[in-house]
């Protein structure tokens, strides 16, 4: 069953060594604000963000899609970077504290 067909939604954060998933650009590759995605045939999304750290999403309604969020420098500067909407999606609806 197929859980996008009853209405159900989610995304959220993953560990990168996890079974099943396919692999992704190297955590060298990447600069800050890069990511590299696949999508499967399920339709399931799975990312690879760099921030400070690389960080993995998994969402079953995100595509590709770019946002803007601010993130601090290590200097105190304030940028404009341009993640995948999962990012900014995450932070808003995901565990606070």
């Amino acid at each position: 069953m197929k859980i996008e067909f009853v209405g159900i939604y989610a995304c959220g954060t993953v560990q990168h060594n996890r079974k099943c998933l396919p692999s992704l650009a190297v955590d060298k590759a990447l600069k800050r604000a890069d990511f590299d995605c696949r999508i499967t045939d399920q339709g399931i999304s799975y990312f690879k963000w760099k921030d400070n750290r690389c960080v993995f999403f998994l969402s079953n309604y995100h595509g590709t899609e770019i946002c803007k969020i601010q993130r601090k420098q290590k200097d105190g500067l304030i940028m404009d970077i341009p993640p995948p909407t999962i990012v900014r999606d995450c932070k808003s609806y995901g565990r606070r504290g």
